[in-house]
């Protein structure tokens, strides 16, 4: 039997016939790479073409998503600690006498006991202040003052921490003054950030958000400032009640 044989030119036709069917896959065989291309001008096989793959690695090219982080919250340890003990002292002697008391002790009790815990609550357990990426949150006793970064010019710290704004100071009860701890950094260096106290140490920090966030598009806007009703409606019935009851004959 003769021998099959097969020339270069015998499967030109081959070729070429492929790759016009690879271009009307997808209008052009630009956007393609083709992985393998095996002719066998001997043995007489047609032509074997491998996958495919797109040069346009478009699902690779999605947007990262922005890292978000929690706030930053400051506030006064010893507050805390204050706030603590006087709720649970105002606890006992209220039970006390309302369990023990006469019917108008009870009433006067109780309206005592409204006025008494919104104010410890207010003043030691509320103040706080929270710090993002493009807004400073300042929570005071009866407060709450939301301030993007943009809006605020300088935070001071020196009888009390204050907030500066172009039209506006808020004080922030989150952050009090020690004045121990302000003679102890007067003797200090200014650059020892060690020896500063640690209310002037926060005020630092947030003065370094001020000017490093506060140009940013997101950190524009005003001051937004909203009353706490939590704190005041029970702190009103309770003042209410309580002129009742003192002056009723």
């Amino acid at each position: 039997m003769p021998r099959r044989t097969a020339s270069r030119a015998a499967f030109a036709p081959v070729r070429e016939r492929q790759l016009t069917a690879l271009e009307g896959i997808g209008g052009s065989a630009a956007g393609f790479r083709i992985d393998a291309v095996t002719l066998y001008p001997r043995s007489g096989r047609s032509g074997r073409i491998c996958a495919m793959t797109s040069l346009d690695n478009s699902s690779d090219r999605r947007p990262a998503a922005r890292e978000t982080y929690a706030d930053s919250v400051y506030r006064s340890p010893l507050a805390l600690v204050a706030g603590v003990l006087l709720l649970a002292l105002a606890g006992w002697l209220g039970a006390d006498a309302l369990v023990r008391g006469t019917g108008a002790t009870r009433l006067v009790t109780a309206a005592v006991l409204l006025v008494v815990a919104p104010l410890v609550v207010a003043f030691t357990l509320r103040p706080a202040v929270f710090v993002g990426a493009h807004r400073l949150r300042v929570r005071n006793p009866f407060r709450t003052i939301d301030l993007p970064w943009g809006s605020v010019d300088a935070i001071r710290a020196t009888l009390s921490t204050v907030v500066h704004t172009e039209d506006a100071k808020y004080q922030i009860w989150a952050l009090p003054v020690s004045l121990r701890d302000r003679k102890k950094a007067m003797r200090a260096s200014a650059e020892d950030s060690e020896r500063l106290g640690q209310t002037d140490r926060t005020v630092r920090e947030l003065n370094d958000m001020v000017v490093r966030n506060g140009p940013l598009e997101e950190s524009a806007g005003e001051p937004v400032v909203s009353w706490s009703w939590p704190v005041l409606a029970p702190l009103a019935v309770g003042v209410v009640a309580l002129v009742v009851l003192l002056l009723a004959p």
